[in-house]
């Protein structure tokens, strides 16, 4: 391991070290390495090669249904819990008396175990949310690696391969997903609605459906069990995507370590927002701000930010600021890459064309995009550095794990701060940050 990932290692593992220590005190050290869970996104692809290949023997059982089901009578030789035969050649006349010789005992069909199938459906669900993220993620990587290839990416260079490949099997993973989970709703008789739930009646005397059940950890586990997630991502040995998944969260620990040298208070614990993604709460005494990591911001579904886009289907900026601004709240973006490249690091000022959030200006309802759009870059230096028009809209701030201060970084997290509190409402019960705007009548509205 070189020194740049060793350092990043060492300092998520300190952040993260009383969840780390609760996953080994349970006596789980095999789940430690790379074959758990972790961010390791072969650990994806593993679990849905495990999930597709066990799919075609589970939806080829059947089980006995209940005494609702549908029944079935089955000849047989003992009147014992059956019914005389109502087929003429299983009589006999004896004495002058017709008398059966052959009776139909009654069994309810075997049918599908549907229940257990919807609950089959929900692990394709669960499996396809981690698909989508992992594939987001590695491809973004993928896509600044390649742009910096004809630069002096010494990451880029060794790398890029290696990411083609990986690009390479979550894409024929991601198709034997979709696949498996098409035929499990064509297996559920009418509307195919999944269950979150394992049902009770789950027929474990059937190896497959008892594999099942022991795979549940590698698949409802995934991204859920945080020590399990924190181990995964903080072993060795570690792909190329892996690298820029620990700088951009290391990217994150310094910008929560910047907020608290400028007498910010992180709430609540955050670690899991910061590895797993979500919401971090600040506060400096009654001025609050959120932070919001790698978010999916999309054109089809309102994002819980408030924060929409503009001429893009999607964006995904790793980390956004919301801080109180003179209309409402005002957006901070800041997006970590491992390249050097300018035509790569050049490019994350786009957030000020893709996202907006909404203001209110003379009393009217509208939409600013926002106030800073920078990237972070792993360069040692002292300050920090313009970009585009030079009117600090956008520049990179250099986060190096070698460096011995990261003054660059406080000077920019210095500047979202003033900006917060002099913006900071004087009322101290209105939360600008949880004011949404009615459109039509621009008055302002809790959530």
């Amino acid at each position: 391991m070189d020194a740049f990932l060793a350092c990043l290692v060492r300092d998520l593992s300190s952040f993260a070290a009383p969840l780390l220590e609760r996953g080994i005190a349970t006596g789980q050290m095999t789940a430690l390495g790379r074959g758990s869970q972790g961010t390791s996104y072969s650990a994806v692809v593993r679990s849905i090669e495990r999930l597709t290949a066990l799919t075609p023997r589970l939806l080829s059982t059947e089980v006995v249904g209940d005494l609702h089901g549908a029944w079935s009578y089955h000849p047989t030789g003992s009147a014992k819990g059956s019914r005389p035969s109502r087929r003429p050649s299983d009589w006999a006349v004896k004495d002058g008396r017709a008398v059966p010789t052959r009776w139909d005992r009654p069994e309810p069909d075997a049918q599908p175990p549907i229940e257990s199938l919807r609950w089959l459906l929900h692990l394709h669900e669960v499996l396809t949310q981690a698909y989508e993220d992992s594939f987001h993620r590695v491809e973004k990587y993928a896509r600044d690696a390649a742009a910096a290839r004809s630069g002096t990416s010494h990451w880029a260079e060794a790398d890029l391969r290696e990411l083609g490949e990986l690009m390479v099997r979550l894409h024929e993973a991601g198709e034997r997903l979709a696949r498996s989970a098409r035929d499990v709703r064509m297996a559920i008789p009418g509307r195919a609605r999944s269950r979150r739930t394992i049902p009770p009646d789950l027929p474990l005397e059937i190896p497959a459906w008892a594999t099942l059940r022991g795979l549940i950890p590698s698949i409802l586990q995934m991204g859920i069990y945080l020590p399990q997630v924190l181990a995964g991502a903080l072993t060795e040995p570690f792909d190329a995507a892996d690298v820029g998944y620990l700088y951009q969260r290391w990217c994150g620990l310094q910008l929560l370590l910047s907020f608290e040298r400028q007498g910010w208070q992180v709430l609540d614990d955050p670690v899991g927002a910061l590895f797993l993604g979500g919401t971090i709460q600040l506060r400096s005494g009654g001025t609050r701000a959120q932070l919001w990591v790698e978010s999916r911001i999309g054109s089809k579904r309102e994002h819980a930010s408030g924060v929409t886009v503009r001429g893009a289907m999607e964006q995904s900026p790793d980390f956004m600021l919301l801080v109180p601004g003179p209309g409402g709240a005002d957006l901070f973006v800041l997006d970590p890459t491992l390249s050097r490249n300018p035509e790569v690091y050049e490019t994350k000022s786009k957030y000020l064309q893709t996202l907006l959030i909404r203001h209110v200006v003379a009393g009217r309802s509208c939409f600013r995009g926002p106030v800073r759009s920078w990237a972070a870059i792993p360069e040692i230096r002292d300050s920090c550095r313009l970009l585009g028009a030079l009117d600090g809209t956008t520049g990179f701030v250099p986060l190096h794990p070698l460096a011995q201060t990261h003054s660059g970084l406080d000077a920019w997290v210095s500047d979202v701060s003033r900006h917060a509190l002099a913006w900071t409402p004087r009322t101290s019960d209105i939360d600008t940050l949880n004011v949404k705007i009615d459109p039509e009548h621009a008055v302002p509205k809790r959530i």
